[in-house]
């Protein structure tokens, strides 16, 4: 299930390969977002904790994010809240695919102005690949 779209892309990076940095830390969920994410011709990396996510940020640039909410270093709310607060990190947008269907969860992540919000149990591979296509600016 998705919810709502916040802000669009930047279209004057079109011409660029865009990187887009998955977090999860159930590895096989990670490498088949890598690999659907990759077969369109984006680059893609994961991450399994925030942590990481934040030391790569600290000296590498991310055009799109997609994150788990149920994280074993840092709930995946309190990571947006970081991405939020600045660094240059709060333009990126943020897709957040967990399995946390609790209503509470979708409409604090909304209220933190991610740009989608995806249950695992209930996705599609090609409707992910098109809104990540969508948030980038790609076709």
């Amino acid at each position: 299930m998705m919810h709502g779209t916040n802000l669009p892309p930047d279209h004057a990076m079109r011409d660029r390969t865009r990187t887009i940095v998955v977090v999860d830390d159930d590895p096989s969920v990670s490498k088949a977002l890598v690999r659907l994410f990759r077969s369109a011709g984006l680059q893609a990396i994961s991450f399994n904790s925030c942590e990481d996510l934040f030391d790569y940020l600290t000296s590498a640039s991310a055009d799109l994010i997609t994150l788990d909410l149920q994280m074993p270093d840092m709930h995946g709310l309190e990571c947006i809240r970081k991405l939020k607060e600045g660094n240059g990190w709060s333009r990126i947008p943020v897709i957040v695919f967990t399995a946390d269907a609790n209503d509470q969860s979708r409409r604090a992540a909304m209220q933190l102005r991610v740009s989608e919000y995806i249950e695992k149990d209930s996705w599609l591979a090609h409707h992910l690949l098109a809104l990540v296509k969508h948030h980038l600016g790609v076709e």
